[in-house]
């Protein structure tokens, strides 16, 4: 399911709203299990409901990464997590182009 996600290096962890975790279709929704404690910007807590290991598509990569569902404004926030943990290493962000650099692949930013 197409998604525009935010990147948010501030973000320890990727998180995917309820709302979308709602509309993936039954069968390839990922199982949920134990929730952590999380807390926003401003040291607010947020409401979560579980963690699933979730195929995620960034441009033409697709990464398997664990991920909290929770319910935030935004539709997926990409995290440290991913963002630094590449197989290749840290993502480089480069504005200049509107791209991210993640294991090779350059990943389009809409602004």
């Amino acid at each position: 399911m197409p998604v525009i996600f935010t990147t948010d290096t501030g973000a320890s962890r990727t998180i995917i709203s309820t709302k979308v975790y709602q509309r993936i279709p039954e069968g390839r929704k990922p199982a949920l299990s134990g929730s952590t404690s999380l807390r926003g910007a401003s040291g607010v807590p947020i409401k979560e409901i579980d963690k699933g290991l979730f195929e995620l598509r960034l441009g033409e990569m697709l990464v398997q990464r664990e991920a909290i569902v929770a319910e935030i404004d935004d539709v997926v926030l990409l995290g440290y997590d991913v963002l630094a943990k590449g197989a290749a290493g840290p993502a480089d962000i480069l504005l200049s182009r509107g791209v991210i650099l993640l294991d090779g692949h350059e990943i389009p930013c809409i602004s």
